[in-house]
């Protein structure tokens, strides 16, 4: 089997570090970086965009997709496809396993104003605030700067009375330090472990021959100076390509 892995762009790297780490499988890492950016479609332009990124996969011989983004997850809920799993499901089952009633969430355009988690989680009072902004930054290799800092105090300050904190994207746990620091008293939660651990244990990805191919239609030279700032993955192959 092969897998594939995609995202706008550097978040999915923590799936794929809890899945290279605990398996051989062949992976394929698709950033889709250079083009718009996914919070900025309508549900309707990002099924479209998404066609286009799964048949691309599907023609390198990926077999088994994960989604590690929680934009265009949002609108696969009621996707159709077989051996294809996204972010959302497993924040969702994550969430519920802690019986909370009330949650704070935070995450990109497309993420927050589709209300993809509130209308999940129906018995659960959501407080949800947009962050595009900490994506983009952290993509640009941005991790700890003064405005980083400063567009983390504007858009945390009313979720620091949140027990809970949902990071609704896959880039912000990378800056999850920060965020404790102006929110001491809360507990985050980021579901890219839970998504992986699922994926060891119902997939069969254990066993495979340890390739991995790293495809983006952004900047390369900018995916990987991101990539090694922020998750700490040296690439040293990556593919431009133009998908449509």
């Amino acid at each position: 089997m092969k897998l594939g892995i995609c995202d706008y762009g550097i978040g999915g790297m923590g799936v794929y570090k809890t899945i290279r780490f605990n398996s051989q499988v062949e992976i394929l890492y698709f950033s889709d970086s250079g083009y718009i950016p996914y919070g900025k479609l309508s549900a309707t332009e990002l099924k479209e965009r998404l066609e286009f990124v799964f048949s691309f996969l599907k023609s390198k011989g990926v077999t088994h997709i994960a989604v590690a983004c929680n934009a265009a997850s949002s609108v696969l809920l009621d996707h159709k496809y077989t051996k294809l799993t996204h972010i959302i499901d497993h924040a969702v089952e994550m969430i519920q396993c802690y019986r909370l009633k009330e949650i704070g969430i935070v995450g990109g355009i497309q993420t927050i104003k589709s209300n993809c988690y509130g209308n999940k989680l129906l018995n659960i009072k959501t407080h949800q605030r947009i962050a595009q902004q900490l994506s983009i930054r952290i993509e640009k290799g941005d991790l700890h700067s003064k405005e980083m800092i400063r567009d983390i105090e504007t858009i945390f300050e009313p979720l620091q009375d949140q027990e809970y904190i949902l990071l609704a994207c896959t880039h912000y746990p990378v800056i999850s330090k920060l965020i404790n620091n102006f929110c001491p008293t809360s507990t985050l939660l980021y579901p890219s472990h839970k998504m992986a651990e699922w994926m060891l244990q119902n997939w069969n990805i254990k066993k495979g021959n340890s390739v991995t191919q790293w495809y983006t239609t952004g900047e390369i030279e900018q995916m990987k100076m991101a990539s090694k700032k922020a998750f700490g993955i040296e690439i040293t192959d990556v593919k431009k390509v133009i998908i449509s």
